[in-house]
């Protein structure tokens, strides 16, 4: 694959080149829709104002999925970055100047963060030094499909400009680069730091760069985050070799966690929205988030959960969609919900069943922090972050560290009583939809 580019007053168009055999991933589900995109940037932003091997680690997180056995982006990167890609991946990226030293940050550069609004983001943004950059990516439509619909942004600007009204420094960089991909979105996790890494050699540059990935999805039955759902690669030591280490702060942080650090805290608790409906004032109630984290504040806050409140959540056809799945996602937090509802709505009751498995486990460790997660901790910032983590949750116990490790509910799946619940389950789900629609 070879990369065109081009920049005129900030405006970063990138065009994608493809060989033959080049396209499709390798599940074959996942196809590149688009071969072109663009990045909005400062507009005294240049390719050239900032390492070579910086550019080259944006492109790559656009594209990775769909190269064959070459990368050429145009401009020549460090022969250490070039080895580092070949040795994690089996893949070239050219050319390569013999003559360039890998980056190094400045020694006044600051940590950024890839910010979008929700809770797990603002709560990353809590626990982080005073001095972060919040770096928000913000999708806009391919130009040839002005058709395709879009999330409400009202929520996430308004929390934008709160935050740069408190002196906090933000940059909104606007990208179409979602659409390369086809299902639509990031070709790997990381792809949200795509704005960060261009505005890594910045002005005062960058030295890290944090996001708000929580503990369900850097320990998910105990993979290494590192190389679960991310093509197999550790992309962590690609960030090392542009000294732009990734600072991955709420990493041991469940939903629980990090919602029960929010409104401890209170600082942000009004501009973070999950919720991709919200209009910035309240949320949609209309969606899984709106499902999963109301229940949860209610939970963490000991209210009651009404009646009332549960025939209302469970009408939601998105949550409904999700319920209905086999394995049943979050079901570490719906077992957090329901060890503590003393309720007797039939859904809930079910819901408690199907969870029962879990709820024999003490279920209060998704409260506090897993330790073991310093490893996505950049060192430079490790102290302060740990310090402020404690501030507001406790530190889980060996035995609470051991039930995250051994964590894993696809045993629980195939038991025959599983089954039978999961049945009942979707037959009183169905029914109360019918019901109510009455």
């Amino acid at each position: 694959m070879k990369v065109d580019f081009n920049c005129n007053s900030g405006v970063l168009n990138l065009k994608f080149l493809l060989d033959q055999n080049e396209g499709m991933d390798c599940t074959g589900s996942v196809k590149m829709e688009r071969d072109e995109c663009k990045i909005v940037l400062p507009k005294d932003w240049t390719v050239y104002s900032i390492h070579p091997d910086l550019f080259a680690l944006a492109v790559i997180l656009i594209v990775y999925p769909f190269i064959d056995k070459e990368l050429n982006i145009g401009i020549g990167v460090s022969k250490e970055f070039n080895e580092e890609f070949h040795s994690l991946t089996g893949k070239k990226i050219i050319p390569v100047d013999n003559r360039l030293k890998p980056r190094k940050a400045e020694r006044n550069s600051r940590p950024a963060l890839a910010y979008s609004g929700g809770v797990d983001s603002t709560v990353a943004l809590t626990l982080l030094p005073e001095n972060t950059f919040c770096v928000f990516l913000d999708r806009i439509l391919p130009k040839d499909d002005s058709n395709i619909k879009i999330y409400d942004k009202r929520a996430i600007y308004k929390a934008c400009k709160f935050l740069s009204d408190i002196g906090r420094d933000v940059h909104v960089i606007e990208t179409d680069l979602e659409y390369v991909r086809s299902p639509k979105g990031f070709a790997i996790e990381y792809s949200t730091s795509i704005p960060a890494i261009l505005l890594a050699d910045y002005k005062d540059g960058f030295d890290s760069i944090a996001s708000g990935t929580v503990l369900e999805s850097a320990y998910l039955e105990f993979k290494d985050f590192n190389k679960s759902r991310l093509y197999n690669i550790e992309w962590r030591k690609l960030f090392n070799i542009v000294d732009l280490l990734r600072n991955d702060v709420t990493a041991g942080l469940s939903n629980v966690a990090t919602l029960k650090i929010l409104h401890k805290d209170q600082r942000y608790v009004h501009i973070a929205k999950s919720c991709m409906k919200s209009d910035g004032l309240k949320n949609c109630m209309d969606c899984w988030k709106c499902f999963r984290k109301t229940l949860i504040i209610k939970t963490l806050n000991k209210e009651q959960i009404t009646d009332e409140l549960i025939d209302r959540l469970f009408l939601i056809s998105e949550a409904r969609t999700y319920l209905k799945r086999i394995p049943l996602r979050f079901e570490n937090q719906f077992a957090y919900i329901t060890a503590n509802y003393e309720g007797s709505h039939p859904l809930m009751k079910l819901l408690k069943n199907l969870t029962k498995e879990y709820n024999n486990i003490e279920v209060y460790w998704l409260e506090k922090w897993y330790s073991p997660s310093v490893e996505h901790l950049c060192p430079k910032y490790k102290n302060t972050i740990i310090e402020n983590i404690k501030k507001y949750v406790e530190v889980m116990s060996e035995e609470e560290q051991k039930i995250v490790q051994n964590w894993d509910s696809r045993n629980i799946y195939n038991l025959d009583n599983y089954k039978k619940t999961h049945s009942r389950f979707l037959d009183t789900l169905n029914n109360h939809r019918k019901n109510k629609k009455k």
